[in-house]
């Protein structure tokens, strides 16, 4: 029974270890995060197949710009300022070529998640009507963006032409991690955080209400019936000696 129980106890340790390893190995490579608020832009592939600046805001003259977790409401007017722009913008919404974009996970590091920006509409004879509500959707997790994307909702098709401005507009939500917990909420972080210490807590109690659970077996039936056994033994060695 003793044996047993170390031998219990030894694999908790063991399996507190290879959580612990798992822990460690699972983390962000330490390169310098995004603080709170920090300014996000992204870059766009031009036509010569090189990166560029995203869209610009016609009502700023700036790119479109996010801020690092803080949720908040995009306004942006997307110029067709010329021809070939109207084209393109054709061209994506009959899914014949995309807008493909680029964020970088962290400040002044070379390594980015890509997506895409879907226009959707419906293209006419000598215009186009594009849907003007986008979500744009983040997740980070320890000051470096994990996840990406953005994606159009049904609500107005704004005619478009060369020479006018679509209206982009939509939430910006940023989620910690995978999950869809807010990243400005503590509770996902209280949650994280508390999973290691619960895990050693209860590795604890299972060896605890094991060992509690082995010494009441032991005291109340394997040693009564050990004890049992010993003295048929021993009234049976008479009888057997005296015949």
């Amino acid at each position: 029974s003793q044996s047993n129980m170390n031998a219990l106890c030894r694999f908790a340790i063991f399996l507190i270890l290879v959580m612990g390893i798992r822990y460690t190995q699972g983390q962000m490579p330490l390169v310098a995060g995004y603080l709170q608020g920090d300014l996000i832009k992204m870059q766009c592939l031009l036509p010569d197949g090189n990166w560029g600046p995203g869209p610009s805001c016609t009502e700023t003259g700036e790119e479109m710009e996010f801020r690092f977790g803080v949720d908040a409401f995009q306004f942006c007017g997307w110029s067709i300022d010329s021809n070939d722009t109207y084209r393109h913008f054709a061209a994506m919404i009959d899914r014949e070529e995309d807008w493909r974009c680029r964020i970088a996970m962290a400040p002044n590091f070379d390594f980015y998640l890509p997506f895409n920006i879907p226009i959707w509409g419906v293209v006419e004879a000598d215009h186009i009507h594009v849907d003007n509500h986008f979500n744009f959707v983040f997740h980070a997790d320890e000051g470096k963006i994990i996840g990406v994307t953005a994606y159009p909702v049904r609500d107005n098709f704004q005619f478009g032409k060369p020479g006018s401005v679509i209206s982009i507009h939509g939430p910006v939500k940023w989620f910690r991690r995978g999950t869809f917990f807010s990243y400005s909420s503590n509770m996902f972080m209280e949650m994280y955080h508390l999973r290691i210490p619960i895990l050693f807590l209860w590795t604890i109690l299972v060896c605890l209400v094991t060992f509690i659970t082995g010494v009441i077996t032991y005291k109340f039936y394997l040693r009564p019936t050990i004890v049992r056994s010993l003295m048929a033994q021993k009234k049976t060695k008479p009888q057997a000696s005296a015949q």
